[in-house]
């Protein structure tokens, strides 16, 4: 589901040159794999840059995509750590689009259809069908399809501050490759 929230915005983000910054919160619900949840996200852009902290319950997720030296952070705010791969990704980890190539491609695809529309969508609701063969495929589709609502709640342009599209200070920075 975060990574849906994420689509949708990273799609129509760089659909067309960012001229201001932009800070864009929602909110979004779903259920699946026999659990359901409720996030609230607040995405940052800055020209190439793009930061989204998603926070369920306690803890507070952050990725930053930094799209001109094709670099990926992932952190939380529970570690003193951040996950960092560094070229060859397309707004996901090179690693998971090895493991699950069929996934990759799919979302690749739903970024296509979102950069498409030239904005960002007020509400989204997505439906994911697990499918496949073998004994996996079968354990998924058991545990149930996915559906997600997203409503943006705020829109607002203003400066932001260029540190925010960094770890923070005194984070250790794992390189992933």
């Amino acid at each position: 589901m975060k990574r849906l929230i994420l689509v949708a915005l990273l799609a129509t983000a760089f659909a067309a040159p960012s001229f201001a910054d932009v800070t864009v919160k929602a909110t979004a619900s779903g259920k699946g794999m026999g659990m359901s949840a409720g996030m609230t996200t607040i995405t940052y852009i800055k020209g190439n840059k793009m930061r989204t902290d998603t926070v369920m319950g306690d803890t507070t997720r952050s990725m930053i995509f930094d799209v001109d030296n094709q670099r990926l952070y992932s952190f939380d705010s529970k570690k003193k750590e951040a996950d960092a791969v560094e070229k060859g990704w397309i707004f996901s980890d090179p690693r998971a689009a090895k493991g699950q190539p069929g996934q990759a491609k799919a979302m690749a695809e739903i970024y296509k259809e979102l950069a498409a529309t030239g904005g960002i969508p007020d509400e989204m609701e997505t439906n994911i069908k697990m499918g496949g063969e073998g004994p996996m495929a079968s354990m998924m589709a058991k545990m149930g399809n996915m559906s997600s609502t997203t409503t943006v709640t705020a829109v607002e342009t203003g400066a932001l501050a260029a540190d925010l599209f960094a770890p923070p200070a005194g984070y250790k920075i794992k390189e992933q490759k």
